[in-house]
């Protein structure tokens, strides 16, 4: 069962933010994210989706369980919110 939500980042200031978001080889094969870096220009925002790949365990059909942390590299202070 795949999944799909939307992180939106938000830039208040005057100024364009880049970002990059950081994952591990091991979340990679669990999530998506686009786009995985970028600018978000100033008084503006956008939108990033994130897809949860579950792994299957094959010989019990039960899904299982991956935890995810975010990190994200942020180089002026933007909102980051749960869309």
């Amino acid at each position: 069962m795949e999944t799909t939500d939307i992180i939106r980042i938000s830039n208040n200031g005057n100024a364009s933010a880049y970002f990059k978001w950081l994952t591990s080889n091991s979340d990679a094969k669990l999530y998506s994210i686009k786009p995985i870096e970028g600018y978000v220009e100033s008084n503006s925002h956008l939108d990033c989706t994130v897809t949860y790949s579950p792994n299957t365990n094959s010989g019990s059909g039960k899904i299982d369980e991956d935890r995810m942390f975010l990190r994200v590299i942020i180089y002026f202070l933007i909102d980051i919110r749960w869309r």
